[in-house]
């Protein structure tokens, strides 16, 4: 939602449902495009088995602040680990 009078739509958002297959210890990143435009997958941290996950997400955020783009937009991540 916005205040802003010029862009408002009834329209629904596009979604896109996929399933997937985890394993034990396999971790999952969602992210907006806040995070993902700025810095781009190949320059995330690795995460293991032993990866602290707030910690890895705290290093992301400071690459995110660090980008070119200098954090233009919002940013959201979640990062889960299946057990």
């Amino acid at each position: 939602m916005t205040t802003d009078d010029s862009y408002t739509s009834s329209e629904a958002p596009e979604s896109i449902s996929r399933k997937i297959d985890v394993n034990s210890g396999d971790c999952l990143l969602v992210c907006t495009d806040g995070v993902h435009d700025l810095v781009p997958s190949h320059d995330w941290q690795p995460v293991s088995a032993e990866t602290d996950l707030q910690k890895w997400l705290i290093a992301l955020e400071n690459q995110v602040y660090d980008s070119d783009g200098n954090a233009y937009d919002n940013a959201t991540a979640i990062l889960v680990r299946f057990d």
